[in-house]
């Protein structure tokens, strides 16, 4: 065999070797994040007139779903990302968009340098569909979410 192919194997095995320590390392650490502390479902919001009223069982529960389906999305290694979530997050009326907005802050607020989820995706913007992420990043300022 040639003394070139052989090195050039070995730095291909490198290459993948590294790939999947680090690839089973960010999965592992990312293993429990999104139960690892219980937070209440949302039940609270303060309506248009400063009103304090509740949310259904069924709103709090989407809330919550929308909340770990982009958490599930954005968090770990990722090179794209579902555009199909991030469209109907983005259709949805201002009022879930805001309370889903909240409920991810309040459930993953505690991960390192990102308190929002503007934040999150702002970490991230390389691996979004550039028009789904302007569209995205246009609605939080249209709703001041920073």
């Amino acid at each position: 065999m040639d003394k070139n192919f052989k090195y050039v194997m070995l730095g291909i095995l490198a290459i993948i070797g590294a790939f999947l320590y680090f690839y089973f390392k960010g999965k592992k650490e990312g293993e429990g994040d999104a139960t690892t502390e219980q937070v209440p479902l949302p039940s609270k919001y303060v309506n248009q007139e400063g009103k304090t009223e509740t949310f259904t069982k069924e709103e709090a529960q989407t809330i919550r779903d929308y909340a770990i389906k982009l958490y599930n999305d954005i968090s770990g290694l990722n090179w794209t990302h579902e555009s199909e979530l991030y469209r109907e997050f983005m259709a949805l009326s201002d009022f879930l968009f805001v309370a889903i907005y909240n409920d991810f802050n309040n459930y993953y607020k505690k991960e390192l340098g990102k308190e929002t989820l503007r934040n999150w995706i702002m970490d991230d913007e390389y691996s979004y569909n550039t028009q789904v992420f302007d569209t995205l990043i246009q609605r939080f300022n249209n709703l001041n979410l920073v």
